[in-house]
């Protein structure tokens, strides 16, 4: 998968959650293309492993994994709103866009 169908992917997701008032429900309905991805994820798909630690992913926030409390993801996870994800979403959006 290159980085550019990781970003579209992730686009797709968080983009439907921010429509769904900040809830995933429906989600692989709409998307069945991201049901098979770990975490419903493209990049935990190709970044997470036992050895990386998600090293390398863009939605790294310094230090911070998506699974680390001080993450925009967790932030969502623990308070699952529209604003919430649309923090999340602004993130992904500020990738840049590569191949």
């Amino acid at each position: 998968m290159t980085k550019k169908e990781m970003k579209r992917l992730a686009l797709l997701k968080w983009q439907y959650i921010v429509d769904n008032d900040g809830f995933s429900s429906g989600l692989t309905e709409r998307y069945p293309e991201l049901e098979k991805l770990m975490n419903k994820c493209s990049y935990c798909s190709m970044y997470i492993n036992r050895i990386t630690d998600c090293r390398g992913c863009p939605l790294k926030q310094g230090k911070f994994t998506c699974f680390d409390d001080e993450h925009l993801f967790s932030n969502w996870d623990w308070c699952r709103s529209k604003q919430n994800a649309q923090k999340v979403l602004d993130l992904i959006k500020s990738i840049p866009d590569e191949d």
